[in-house]
């Protein structure tokens, strides 16, 4: 009797290792989504402004002025990616979305546009659309954002694509520098071995 009870617990607290490991996946931190938003010493153009209001002493003010730009010019992808970066910093998800889609009718392949777009419909479960912005962000700007490899690799794991998933995997693989989650990806990949053998 003792031994089904000692592997239901090894199987639990395997699963909770499982989860654990999964939430401390390579997923952008909200930190580093809005990191684009710091300003470079020696800027001074009207983006610059408007951004240092935002950060200092008046955000409403440097918003009014991202919105003016916009406004004046609705293709300055940069006033748009700033809008919806400062969106999501405050949780306006649906305006943030709205942003980073106006982003992607005027430059398809905008890489900081389909990777929010991207982190929204997987934080949805609409892995279907995500796989979209991955793909793009993967294919165009693995340099810049590896984590799009992952990403997409999660996201075709989730729909049961579990060759492309683990194609995703094994591209991101050589990208990634995180210790802990190359060990997680090993048994990811290994996983989806198994599934594809059997």
């Amino acid at each position: 009797m003792q031994a089904p009870f000692r592997n239901g617990l090894l199987l639990a607290g395997a699963g909770a290792v499982l989860l654990v490991a999964m939430w401390l996946m390579p997923r952008q931190p909200k930190e580093a989504r809005i990191k684009a938003a710091t300003i470079k010493p020696g800027e001074t153009g009207e983006l610059e402004r408007a951004i240092s209001l935002i950060n200092g002493s008046d955000p409403m003010k440097g918003i009014l002025m991202l919105r003016d730009m916009v406004e004046k010019d609705s293709t300055n992808t940069e006033a748009l990616s700033y809008l919806g970066l400062y969106s999501l910093q405050t949780g306006q998800l649906d305006k943030a979305r709205e942003r980073f889609e106006e982003i992607v009718k005027v430059d398809s392949l905008h890489a900081q546009a389909h990777w929010q777009l991207g982190q929204l419909d997987f934080d949805n479960e609409e892995y279907g659309k995500a796989i979209l912005h991955f793909e793009k962000v993967a294919l165009y700007h693995s340099e810049e954002i590896p984590g799009a490899w992952f990403f997409l690799g999660r996201c075709r794991e989730l729909t049961g694509d579990f060759a492309g998933a683990l194609e995703a995997y094994t591209t991101f693989k050589p990208l990634n520098t995180d210790t802990v989650v190359a060990g997680r990806l090993e048994e990811f990949m290994a996983g989806l071995k198994e599934k594809l053998n059997k």
